[in-house]
């Protein structure tokens, strides 16, 4: 294998000519479910900007992380390589120095590197050489434990202006006016993440009592693996009532519809550039979140659950890729970066493991993957394989799981 020094001398050449590059935005929002918008099936959810993105573009239903930790799976977002060949398997890791990450490859073809939002202080100092031109950093959410009852019915209710996720969106929105193109814009998030509040307007249209729980709520953690119940308990997982976990995911909607019309003012600024049909533009999340399955939410560094894996893929591209609506295909989140290098005309290099897409939005394939992997918690050694229909779980400690999903979607009976 080249050493990163080798591979980036290697690019020298740029492969397309400047003024056919397009400009490349990748949104990634933080901890998202898949099924928190409307044009994955959501019927409560009010999401129009996304579900244009899909109608105009694609959107990946079966779409899997392949860590469901935030830092692990946003370096696989980067790299397109699976997290035991790029070796960050916590959020205090470090990226090897040998890693290629999409901002290398989009340098050396005259890209201006662009990120606003959690990428600074989350991610992006663990980059080597990056580059990125930094719009707006914010601090460090303040710490305050994700199970806290104080933060179950917040709501940010101080001038909309002042909220993160707002100047993040607001950052982003002057590089595209003033910076150079070809861009690549990295723009992160911080909804649905809880302990950061979603706009007062938003949360007023969603009444907690009409959300519905799912019916693993009621089991708890029982049948649960040792580790998952140790895990739930030690995080408190479990410590709300049924009225405060209805709120957290009203709250969760709500957020859902504020980065919706974030991504609606995003292409409208887009649009006023005359630069839609040389634009792509990608929003995914970075891992789920349990909502209310098995009485929990939040996350678990010892679960591989879908509702942890499974989240919003989508990719809009009008000048590059027709429409195709929604795809149902098994894809993971490595298999996003081949896909924006291809659309982008630029060669994909060998060391990526994820496949591109195109051929299923192309209708030349049914399918890319017969199955899609994840991993968690090295210490365990828990890994996953999973297929439309059946989904396998082993871990080092003996707690393994096989589900049937066509007959038992919740993953409820082992």
């Amino acid at each position: 294998m080249p050493t990163r020094r080798e591979f980036l001398g290697a690019l020298a050449a740029p492969a397309v000519a400047r003024d056919r590059k397009p400009n490349i935005i990748c949104i990634t929002s933080d901890q998202q479910r898949s099924d928190e918008i409307s044009c994955n099936g959501n019927r409560i959810v009010h999401t129009p900007n996304l579900d244009r993105m899909a109608r105009e573009g694609a959107s990946f239903r079966n779409a899997f992380v392949q860590f469901p930790v935030c830092l692990p799976s946003r370096v696989s977002m980067l790299t397109g390589r699976y997290p035991h060949a790029h070796r960050v398997a916590s959020n205090e890791a470090k990226l090897p120095a040998d890693e290629i990450v999409l901002p290398d490859l989009l340098r050396s073809e005259g890209y201006f590197l662009g990120a606003t939002g959690t990428l600074e202080w989350d991610l992006a100092k663990h980059f080597h050489e990056c580059d990125f031109t930094p719009a707006f950093r914010p601090k460090p959410a303040p710490e305050l434990h994700e199970m806290d009852r104080l933060a179950v019915s917040a709501v940010f209710s101080a001038p909309e202006e002042q909220h993160w996720d707002v100047r993040s969106l607001r950052a982003a929105q002057r590089m595209l006016r003033t910076y150079p193109h070809p861009q690549f814009l990295s723009v992160n998030f911080q909804q649905p993440h809880r302990i950061i509040a979603p706009l007062e307007r938003f949360a007023k249209k969603y009444d907690a009592q009409r959300i519905s729980l799912p019916a693993s709520y009621e089991r708890g953690t029982a049948g649960r693996s040792e580790s998952f119940r140790k895990e739930a308990k030690r995080r408190g997982l479990q410590d709300l009532t049924r009225a405060e976990v209805q709120t957290v995911l009203a709250r969760r909607l709500a957020s859902a519809e504020m980065l919706d019309s974030f991504v609606g003012e995003l292409r409208s600024t887009i649009e006023k550039a005359g630069a839609a049909e040389n634009t792509i533009l990608v929003y995914q999340s970075d891992h789920g979140d349990y909502g209310g399955e098995f009485g929990c939410l939040d996350k678990s560094p010892t679960s591989l659950a879908d509702a942890l894996l499974k989240v919003p893929t989508i990719v809009w591209a009008p000048g590059r890729m027709a429409a195709k609506g929604s795809v149902d295909a098994l894809v993971g989140e490595v298999d996003v970066l081949p896909t924006i290098l291809e659309l982008a005309g630029l060669p994909v290099p060998r060391t990526i493991q994820g496949r591109s897409l195109l051929p299923l939005v192309q209708r030349k394939m049914e399918a890319v993957h017969d199955a899609v992997f994840a991993e968690t918690r090295s210490d365990l050694g828990t890994k996953m394989i999973r297929t439309l229909d059946w989904k396998l779980v082993l871990s080092r400690p003996g707690e393994n799981e096989i589900y049937d999903l066509r007959r038992d979607p919740g993953e409820t009976q082992n």
